[in-house]
C-alpha cells in the first residue's frame, strides 16, 4: 500500500526537536494543551516530559526544574503572548534551558492582527469550531482587548440584536461582499451617519432588478443630512 505522510511541516519539526532534545537526557516542557492531538503526539516522542497550558501549571513545576536540563517548545497554535511568559518564567529560574520557537508563523501573524483589528473594533466576531485551540486563542486575544467579542461556529448563532447598527460609517466593504441586495435589510441605519455612500450606488448597478426600495434614497431626504456632497449624490439617481 502507499503511504502519504501529511503532518504538517510545523509540527513535524517539532517531533524532529523532542526526539533529538530526549536522545540528550534532557526533560521536555510541551506549553499546549494536555488533550490535544498534536499534544499527544508531540509527547509520544518524549522519554520525558510535562505538559503546561497555564501558569499555574507551569509553576507546579518550575522548582522541580531548576536544576535540570530543559528544553521547552510549544504547540503550533499556542498563544504567542502566554508563551513569552513561560520563556521568561524558565529563563528566570533554570540553569540550563533550550528554548525553541515552535508557534506556527501564520498563527503568530493571525495573533497580531487579531489583536491589532480587536483594539479598534466596537465589537468582533470569531467564527470557528470551539473545540480548536487556534480559534479559542483568537476569541481571548479579542475578548482581552474589546468586551463585545462574540465567538459562534455559524451564521445562525449570532445574534445581531446586539449590534447597534445606527453608527455605521463606511459600507464599502458590505456592498462588497453582499451577494444578494434584495436580502439586504437597512431599516436599522441611520444613513445620516454613514460617511461612504458612493459605494452603495456603485454596487446597486451589479445586481438584476437593480437597488431594492429598502435602499433607495431621495434627494430631499439626503438633503436633510446637510451635506451637500450627499445632496449632490442623491441628485444623480
Amino acid at each position: 500500500c502507499l503511504i502519504i505522510d501529511a503532518t504538517c511541516p510545523f509540527v513535524k519539526k517539532i517531533h524532529t526537536i523532542v526526539e533529538k532534545e530526549s536522545a540528550e537526557g534532557k526533560k521536555i516542557i510541551i506549553a499546549g494543551k494536555n488533550d490535544h492531538p498534536e499534544v499527544i503526539g508531540i509527547s509520544s516522542r518524549c522519554l520525558d516530559y510535562s505538559i503546561v497550558e497555564t501558569e499555574t501549571d507551569l509553576a507546579n513545576i518550575i522548582e522541580s526544574l531548576k536544576n535540570e536540563q530543559v528544553s521547552l517548545v510549544a504547540q503550533t497554535t499556542f498563544s504567542k503572548k502566554r508563551y513569552e511568559i513561560f520563556k521568561n518564567l524558565i529563563k528566570n529560574t533554570c540553569n540550563s534551558i533550550s528554548i525553541f520557537d515552535t508557534i506556527c508563523f501564520a498563527t503568530e501573524l493571525r495573533q497580531e492582527e487579531a489583536l491589532s483589528c480587536a483594539s479598534k473594533a466596537d465589537a468582533v466576531v470569531v467564527v470557528g469550531d470551539k473545540s480548536s485551540s487556534n480559534t479559542n486563542n483568537l476569541y481571548s486575544i479579542c475578548s482581552s482587548v474589546c468586551s463585545k467579542t462574540f465567538f459562534v461556529e455559524s451564521a445562525d448563532q449570532l445574534d445581531v440584536s446586539k449590534f447597534n447598527t445606527s453608527n455605521v460609517t463606511d459600507m464599502e466593504y458590505m456592498f462588497h461582499n453582499c451577494s444578494s441586495l434584495a436580502s439586504l435589510d437597512v431599516s436599522n441605519f441611520n444613513t445620516c451617519s454613514v460617511t461612504n455612500m458612493n459605494c452603495m450606488f456603485e454596487y446597486c448597478e451589479k445586481f438584476d432588478g437593480g437597488a431594492p426600495e429598502s435602499l433607495l434614497v431621495s434627494a430631499e431626504e439626503i438633503e436633510a443630512c446637510n451635506d451637500d456632497e450627499y445632496a449632490e449624490i442623491g441628485l444623480k439617481i
